[in-house]
Formats: structure tokens, C-alpha cells, sequence
């Protein structure tokens, strides 16, 4: 029936063409050389000159792009604007020719795509193309989801997801190469669910927005019970900001009797939640970078029953990653290097999540600790220092989280401001002045911390 209707409507606008024509402004963009490409759209107009209504014709997917539509109806006199995303993992020089159709015309109209790629974006291909390939524009940016082992950090192969929002659940679809699940939903707070089998499921609380608009869920493996192992005991945990339960505490039960360097008989597991100032004023030439060094060089020494979470804040509070596992050295170290800094200082908002994500992923009989990293005060409307202050102290006093300081920066109110802090919270304010005698002061912190 499909078919037949596409043969009517290509018949009728045969007849008609002479009443109904749509006139393109161009045709053939070229991108020229282009830097960090991030699968762009690109968009193309075209005007109904003609005194009848055009129909855009449904097309067939393409393996690698994407063609969006502002609708499906022109009327005359109105504007038509197409969207065509190019996907790819390549360099190099690129040409590609799309055809579209409408109803006034038998003949296709061939949309032609060029340019030189330099770079390739790291998140370029978790946006990808979703089984409806004409589908009207919209302002949303599409959400994307990501199911990585919590472990291992690899990509799960072939998940269940969906999306609940507002009591409706939303099938997601596979995109393009895999690499990327998206939903058509709205932005706002949404529900994820991920499963596999041989999996644990998850579920995380996700506020999508513009600019947060890629979820990585992470679901780790069903434990197998071993006597050679540590013991570990979870449960499926769900993400959310406030005023929710929380997952029951990780129980640490060691089980080696090796006492050499960083080991576990000499050492408690650690959860070490990094709380780290990207705004504006750490944008110096050592700051940021003597700090992912540090960082860098304490997780080589992490071991499997260490976890690390990492918040940074500027204008808004961001989760890089959460509770991630010591032995997953290679994501951990990519999401520290991409670290960059721009924006405002609201670090209260920072330290305030960091102290949920500690009590939800507590580790009893660990050691559980709050870095702060930052070169200045925190600001903010309902910020009071001295609140912040007794919050800190009754953490460190009765939750036994602990919170050291790392200071840059030479602002005596600053620095007073955090060796407050750090005595407070039972812990020390570092300094990372030289990276040469000062780049394993967190190795040395941590060991100091968590040392039976």
C-alpha cells in the first residue's frame, strides 16, 4: 500500500509540475578544512516557488548520514530547510552526494557534502542516526546513551535500553557503528535502565539538557564467588541527586596475606571522590596540569578494590565519573586529560554532591575521602562559609569522611579559607608547587589515610 501511495503521489506531481516547484539556494557545500570534527549538521534551504503544495518523499537510510527535516509539507511561499550530518571516524579529504526527493519532481535533488577533516572529536560518534532517518528538526540535541562495564570500562555489546519519562517508557535504538544508543524524548530528568545478560541491571537518574546531553550508564558483571578473590558485596544502585535511598555500603573483607608496597594487608580500600575547580582562574600554565599530573601518577598505584569519583565545577557541577574501579587505569587517565578549565566558582554546589556520592558508595572499614582542588573561594548567592565549616566537621566527626585540601594559588584569603577547611575535615591542605618534589603528594596523602 506503501508503494502505491508513493506511485499516486509521484503521478500527481507530475501532472502539476508546472504549478509547484522548489527552488534550492545551494546545493554543494563545501566545509573547507576542518578542526575537531564533530559530526556537524549542515543545512540546506529551499523556497516553493510554485502556487501548489510540495511533499518531501521519505528516503532510504543512509549507512553513514543523516537527513533531518524542519517538516513534510511545504505550502507555497514557505521555506524548507534540510539538515544532512555527515558521520565518520575518518581523516582526510570527504565527498559525499545524498539524493532527496519531493513530490513536484520525478527526478531526485543530489545534496553534495565536501570538505578536509583535520581532527576527529572524541565524542564524535556517540551521536548517531536513529532508525527514522527523516524525522522533523528540533532544538534538542539528541540524547545519547553509553553502556560501558563498570569494571573494565569496555563498551557492552548489544543492551537493553530504555528511558522513562513522565510514566512513559521510551525504547532506545542502536545508532550508528553501535557506538551510541539515542531516545526521542524531551529534555528534562529522566530515568535510564540498562541490561545484559550476565549483568546486573542498572538504573540512573539523568538530567538531560543541551549541554548534558550524553548518559554513561555503567553495569558491572553478577559476582562469582571465589575464596581467591576480595569480597565484595553489591547491589544494584540507583543514581540520584537527593532524597532517595541509598545502595546498601560496600563491605570490605581482605583476604591476601602479601605485605609489599601499596597492598592490601598494610593498606584499606579507598573511595577517593576528587572535587576539582575547572573555572576560569585555574586557566594558568601550571595549575591544572601539575593537578592531572598528581592525579595522573596516584592512579598507576590504584589497585582493584580502590574506587575514585571525579566532580569538577565552574558555572555548573559536572560528574566526569563516578565510583569507578581502581584497575580501569586507561579510562580513568583519558577522562583526567581532557580536563580543561573556563567558567564561574560555585564549589559549595561541588563538595555538597561530593559528600552524597561518599555516603552512597561508602566503603565500611575503608578509607573514605574528599580531595578539593581549587585556587580561590568559592561564590555563589547562598554560600556561607561557616556553614560549610560545621558540615565539614560533622562529616569528618561522625560519617568518618574525610576532606584534605589542594591549594593553588597565592590568595592569603584563599589559602586561610582551605587550611580551614582541611582541619575541619580531619585532613591536611596539599600544595603542588613544583612537580618535581611535589607530584606525589596525593600518593603520599592517600597512603597516610588509609594505612590499618
Amino acid at each position: 500500500m506503501k508503494h502505491v501511495f508513493l506511485f499516486l503521489l509521484l503521478f500527481y506531481a507530475s501532472i502539476n509540475y508546472t504549478k509547484a516547484q522548489m527552488v534550492g539556494e545551494r546545493m554543494a557545500i563545501d566545509l573547507g578544512a576542518v578542526e575537531n570534527y564533530n559530526n556537524d549538521t549542515v543545512y540546506y534551504y529551499f523556497t516553493n516557488s510554485g502556487s501548489k503544495t510540495v511533499y518531501f518523499l521519505p528516503i532510504q537510510p543512509g549507512e553513514n548520514y543523516q537527513v533531518l527535516c524542519s517538516n513534510k509539507t511545504i505550502i507555497p511561499g514557505d521555506v524548507f530547510t534540510i539538515g544532512l550530518i555527515y558521520y565518520t571516524e575518518k581523516k582526510g579529504r570527504f565527498n559525499i552526494e545524498v539524493p532527496i526527493n519531493f513530490s513536484n519532481s520525478l527526478q531526485p535533488i543530489i545534496l553534495k557534502l565536501s570538505g578536509q577533516i583535520k581532527s576527529i572529536h572524541p565524542n564524535a560518534l556517540t551521536i548517531c542516526p536513529s532508525i527514522e532517518n527523516s524525522k522533523p528538526l528540533n532544538n534538542r540535541v539528541p540524547l545519547n546513551i553509553v553502556v560501558r562495564d563498570k569494571v573494565t570500562y569496555e563498551q557492552i555489546k548489544d543492551p537493553s535500553v530504555n528511558v522513562i519519562q513522565n510514566r512513559r517508557t521510551i525504547t532506545c535504538v542502536p545508532g550508528f557503528r553501535n557506538m551510541a544508543f539515542q531516545c526521542n524524548c524531551e529534555y528534562g530528568r529522566i530515568k535510564v535502565n540498562a541490561e545484559k545478560e550476565g549483568y546486573m541491571p542498572a538504573t540512573m537518574v539523568f538530567d538531560y539538557n543541551q549541554e548534558n546531553n550524553t548518559c554513561l550508564i555503567l553495569i558491572e558483571r553478577l559476582p562469582v564467588p571465589s575464596p581467591d578473590t576480595i569480597q565484595i558485596v553489591y547491589k544494584p544502585q540507583v543514581v540520584v541527586k537527593k532524597d532517595t535511598l541509598r545502595e546498601p555500603p560496600i563491605v570490605y573483607i581482605p583476604t591476601s596475606e602479601s605485605n609489599t608496597g601499596f597492598n592490601e594487608t598494610a593498606y584499606k580500600p579507598n573511595h577517593l571522590i576528587f572535587v576539582i575547580d575547572v573555572s576560569g582562574s585555574m586557566k594558568d600554565t601550571t595549575k591544572l596540569p601539575y593537578l592531572k599530573s598528581s592525579l595522573k601518577a596516584l592512579i598507576e598505584i590504584l589497585r582493584p578494590q580502590d574506587f575514585v569519583t571525579l566532580i569538577t565545577y565552574s558555572s555548573k557541577t559536572r560528574v566526569v565519573f563516578e565510583n569507578v574501579n581502581g584497575q580501569s587505569k586507561t579510562a580513568l587517565l583519558y577522562a583526567i586529560d581532557t580536563l580543561t578549565a573556563r567558567g564561574a566558582s560555585l564549589g559549595a554546589e561541588g563538595l555538597n554532591l561530593a559528600y552524597e556520592m561518599a555516603h552512597q558508595h561508602f566503603i565500611v572499614g575503608g578509607n573514605n575521602q574528599i580531595f578539593l582542588a581549587t585556587d580561590g573561594l568559592f561564590n555563589g548567592n547562598h554560600f556561607k562559609e561557616e556553614d560549610l565549616f560545621k558540615k565539614v566537621k560533622q562529616e569528618a566527626t561522625k560519617s568518618q569522611i574525610r576532606l584534605t585540601t589542594i591549594a593553588f594559588g597565592k590568595t592569603k584569603g584563599a589559602l586561610e579559607f582551605l587550611s580551614i577547611l582541611a582541619f575541619k575535615g580531619k585532613g591536611k591542605m596539599l600544595r603542588i608547587l613544583n612537580l618535581n618534589t611535589d607530584k606525589d603528594v596525593l600518593i603520599e596523602e592517600v597512603k597516610s589515610g588509609s594505612v590499618r
